[in-house]
This record gives structure tokens, C-alpha cells and sequence, in this order.
């Protein structure tokens, strides 16, 4: 007989395949936080002497904000497994790391606050009127990216250290 962790996702042969989409939503939500971060200082490079922000301008600061949210989107959706399978293992193993990754999420959360907030700068710097937001639609920007970066660093380190188990691995 299987023992009591079979049932639970990962232990069993019927639901060993569900380790294989919380890796791949791993590997994902770090793959999104980069380009999340590179996106995010194409408008603060591009708003440093437009007077208004161009369309293109516009469109990469929507696109920087909707990678960010989708990130920690996907990163909120795997934390509970992550709770479960490897949080209690992160902090046995090494205490740091795991005051590391509650620095890592907020960090991240920080980062989608910012980024909402620089889509929301940027939508009224667009407006008549609006080219006083210009200089602190980008600053928001950068903070957003620089955030997003030290909170992508160490998820890193934290991953590098211990994440979800690749199939077969044991």
C-alpha cells in the first residue's frame, strides 16, 4: 500500500504528474518576472525626454504592468502547494532563505503595486495636460523594476537552494 502522502499532489502515481505543472508554473512565474522587469524600463528609458509618451511608449508600459500581475498571479497560485510541499523544508534547512522568501514576496507584491500604479500614471501623462506625470511615470517604473529585480534575485537563490521536485527525482 501507498503511504499517507500518495494522496497528496506528487506522492502517488495517479497525481505524480501534477509535479511536472507545479515545476513548469514555477519555472514560469520566474521566466514572466524577467521579462516583467525588462519591460518595465522601456518607459522609464523612453520617458526621460518625451514630452508625452508615445503609443509604443504607452503599449510596453501596459504590457511591463500585465507581465507583473500575471507573475504574481501565477506566483500567488503555486504559494499554497508551495506551503505545503516545501516551505516548512526552506526554513528547516536554511532559517535565512526562508526569511528571504517572505522578503521575496513582498518585494513582488511592492512591484505589482508600483506597476498598476505606473499604467495608471501613464493612462493621465496621455491626457491633455498630463506631461507633469511624465518624469514620476517613470521613476514608478524604475522602483517597479528595480523591486521586481532584488525580489527575481532571490527567488534565485531560493530556488537554487530548494524548489519543486523534478519528476523522478527522489
Amino acid at each position: 500500500t501507498k503511504g499517507a502522502d500518495s494522496d497528496h499532489f506528487g506522492g502517488g502515481d495517479t497525481l505524480g504528474d501534477f509535479r511536472v505543472i507545479w515545476l513548469l508554473l514555477e519555472k514560469l512565474h520566474g521566466h514572466l518576472a524577467l521579462l516583467a522587469i525588462a519591460a518595465c524600463l522601456h518607459p522609464t528609458i523612453a520617458l526621460r525626454k518625451a514630452r508625452r509618451p508615445s503609443w509604443a511608449t504607452r503599449v510596453s508600459g501596459y504590457a511591463a504592468s500585465a507581465l507583473i500581475s500575471v507573475a504574481v498571479s501565477v506566483g500567488w497560485f503555486i504559494y499554497p502547494e508551495f506551503r505545503v510541499q516545501l516551505r516548512q523544508q526552506l526554513y528547516a534547512t536554511n532559517r535565512t532563505l526562508g526569511h528571504a522568501f517572505e522578503v521575496k514576496e513582498h518585494l513582488g507584491t511592492l512591484a505589482l503595486f508600483l506597476a498598476v500604479t505606473g499604467a495608471a500614471l501613464l493612462w493621465l501623462s496621455s491626457r491633455p495636460g498630463g506631461a507633469p506625470l511624465r518624469q514620476a511615470t517613470a521613476r514608478v517604473y524604475l522602483c517597479a523594476a528595480l523591486l521586481a529585480s532584488v525580489s527575481a534575485v532571490l527567488g534565485v537563490i531560493i530556488a537554487s537552494h530548494l524548489g519543486f521536485e523534478y519528476p523522478g527525482a527522489s
